[in-house]
């Protein structure tokens, strides 16, 4: 199965117009090691309607986040260069550093995790 989406994804990349690349470094505690995460995003000719509010971006950001069952705890950061339509939303979602802290543990102990079962191979 993952070879099979893996291939979708590569021919929706292939025939895209133009692709916006995201990048971010995560380094595990005590700088032990790092991993580089890179993401890619194309256009989808689904058309969004008007009016482009904040609360009609956040509607469709869940569809398809459901559609595609991201989880919504998953997500540590959105980014988006879509400042006018955030402005007006009341509701703005900030990570303490606390909470970064123990995002960072936990995605060290998934990697910990990984790497155990891959020594185990």
């Amino acid at each position: 199965m993952y070879k099979e989406e893996k291939e979708k994804i590569k021919q929706n990349l292939a025939t895209a117009h133009r692709i916006t690349i995201g990048l971010d470094i995560w380094t595990k505690k005590g700088l032990t090691a790092s991993f580089l995460g890179v993401s890619a995003c194309y256009f989808n000719p689904k058309e969004m309607v008007h009016p482009h509010t904040a609360d009609s971006i956040s509607t469709l950001v869940e569809e398809s986040m459901e559609k595609w069952g991201i989880p919504r705890e998953k997500v540590l950061t959105t980014i988006s260069n879509m400042v006018a339509s955030f402005h007006t939303h009341a509701e703005v979602a900030t990570t303490s550093e606390e909470d970064s802290e123990a995002e960072r543990d936990d995605a060290n102990d998934d990697y910990e995790h990984q790497k155990g079962e891959e020594d185990d191979r």
